[in-house]
């Protein structure tokens, strides 16, 4: 079983006490990397601010990340996004932080697939850059594909631009929803809580050592609780209540 998620775009090299002496990973694709990073800096600062829709501050930083050497730590050690913010790191046991390496595949634009103890550099890039002379996304979802094929259950847990990497049609992948319950009135919660809600399943999931649909299904926090008539073989949905009041 492996679980899919996204990184985030808040990103610090800040080493963690509890993990300084845990090997660094590989990268699995380096090759690859390196002809993105390549590709990258033969763009003017004025290209960068078009294709990665950004100005000021965040331009300059970006444009020193792309042509300075950074600083590395572990995967999860990099992304600091609300979803990150959720696991419990710094409780975590040996046996629990080998279920993450084992299980976690981070997968992003620069790197293609992450586990968490990948050595990994600071980096801005998503597949949403217009005008790069490389498709992304041509670039990496048949290597994704192919890596994750032979799992007998992959748990998706990305937000849809990730998600869209693998290939939903095969019978292995099972989707996570979270939804709102309002009287009769349905609806999606704000981005922000589902990227916690993710965040809270993966703590859940390595805590618990979950290795099955059922054992998953238990997950209940924040109000969120398994709603069987609305799941079945391809997805799980969580349902939180809340009163008409609310």
């Amino acid at each position: 079983m492996k679980i899919i998620f996204s990184p985030s775009k808040t990103q610090s090299v800040h080493p963690l006490p509890y993990l300084a002496d845990t090997v660094f990973a590989s990268l699995r694709y380096p090759k690859i990397t390196r002809k993105i990073a390549s590709n990258l800096r033969q763009m003017t600062k004025e290209e960068l601010s078009f294709s990665m829709r950004i100005h000021g501050k965040l331009l300059d930083e970006t444009y020193a990340l792309i042509h300075t050497h950074q600083p590395t730590c572990h995967a999860i050690e990099l992304f600091r996004g609300v979803a990150y913010e959720q696991l419990a790191l710094s409780t975590f046991t040996s046996a629990e932080f080998d279920y993450l390496e084992n299980h976690l595949r981070i997968l992003c634009a620069y790197y293609g697939i992450l586990t968490p103890f990948t050595e990994v550099s600071p980096y801005r890039l998503d597949f949403t850059i217009r005008n790069f002379v490389l498709n992304l996304t041509q670039l990496w979802k048949a290597t994704i594909q192919k890596e994750l094929r032979s799992e007998d259950l992959i748990i998706d847990l990305a937000s849809s631009e990730y998600s869209s990497l693998v290939d939903r049609h095969v019978e292995n992948v099972h989707a996570i929803l979270f939804l709102v319950q309002k009287g009769n009135a349905v609806s999606k919660p704000p981005s922000y809580e589902v990227k916690r809600m993710r965040g809270q399943l993966l703590n859940f999931m390595v805590e618990t050592k979950v290795e099955t649909i059922e054992e998953l299904r238990t997950f209940d926090r924040y109000g969120y609780r398994i709603d069987a008539s609305r799941s079945d073989t391809k997805r799980s949905v969580f349902v939180r209540c809340i009163e008409e009041r609310e």
